[in-house]
């Protein structure tokens, strides 16, 4: 099931210095700075849900690598908290780059090796369009800690940004046939990359040849390089995207690097997932547009 997903982007500028630690001293910190946090989200595109409200209580980073289980455990120490909304937010009302804006934290300049979204699973629900609101299966029953996973470290310095891209459509997931019935699974797939190096990618999905009609609400997948089509591994699907009724799709806040893509049909469609010939390469801040992929029967 492809819900949508949304992007956090942390903005540093020249500031005085205060910052809220959970039992944390700097190290690494140097003169002011600042973080503010964006909010904004990529297409929805499930015909029978109508919102899809996350509880953000704070978002977090610290200079030591986390683990998992220091990331989740929401009562760890030595994270600095960057904004904390503590809002319900339907990610539904968010697309196509446009930005909320969720706080600003002033705080010394420094190098951030974990970053960690806090959220509160029983304020956070998927409401589907006849009201009703199926089950999710949440990773704990209390708070919870969601790991991002960082390419690089961030460095807080005067006017650097970093986009925590929330891949939500991957988050929640079918736990049987029916959402009705059977609700959902709470995967979280969370990543960050520095603004100034991201990269858009775009392209569109047609069925049987170049000139052929565009397939709408195909799911188009970013893939680690050298992943097969038939591939099952969900580790190897990096981002996710879903084509409008032109048979477009964009993805923003890319990782610069080299990626196969995959373009799979909406249930029911007579066509079969197929591959961007040749994959693509992404440069540092590139935007990359006009990419093709046929499907065929």
């Amino acid at each position: 099931m492809h819900i949508s997903r949304f992007a956090l982007t942390l903005a540093a500028a020249s500031a005085a210095v205060l910052a809220a630690c959970d039992g944390a001293t700097s190290s690494n910190r140097g003169g002011p700075a600042s973080l503010t946090v964006l909010l904004t989200d990529a297409p929805f595109s499930t015909a029978d849900v109508k919102s899809a409200t996350i509880f953000i209580e704070r978002i977090a980073c610290r200079e030591e690598t986390a683990s998992d289980e220091e990331t989740e455990d929401t009562e760890s120490t030595g994270w600095t908290t960057i904004v904390e909304p503590n809002e319900a937010i339907n990610l539904i009302v968010l697309n196509n780059g446009v930005t909320l804006n969720l706080g600003t934290q002033q705080l010394p300049a420094g190098t951030f090796n974990s970053c960690r979204i806090v959220i509160d699973p029983a304020q956070s629900f998927v409401e589907l369009n006849d009201g009703t609101k199926p089950d999710i299966k949440w990773p704990s029953a209390g708070q919870s800690g969601i790991k991002v996973h960082l390419d690089e470290p961030v460095l807080v310095k005067e006017g650097s940004i970093i986009v925590v891209d929330f891949d939500v459509g991957s988050s929640f997931v079918l736990r049987g046939n029916s959402i009705h019935n059977n609700g959902l699974l709470f995967k979280p797939v969370v990543h960050g990359v520095a603004r100034d190096v991201a990269a858009t990618f775009s392209g569109k999905v047609v069925g049987d040849s170049a000139k052929g009609a565009p397939i709408d609400k195909a799911t188009v997948q970013l893939l680690k390089a050298g992943t097969a089509v038939d591939d099952t591994v969900s580790a190897n699907v990096l981002r996710t995207a879903t084509t409008d009724a032109n048979g477009d799709f964009t993805f923003n806040f890319v990782v610069p690097g080299v990626y196969a893509v995959r373009a799979i049909p909406p249930s029911g469609s007579l066509y079969k997932a197929g591959l961007l010939t040749n994959g693509v390469t992404l440069l540092d801040a590139e935007t990359e547009s006009g990419a093709l992929i046929v499907l065929l029967k």
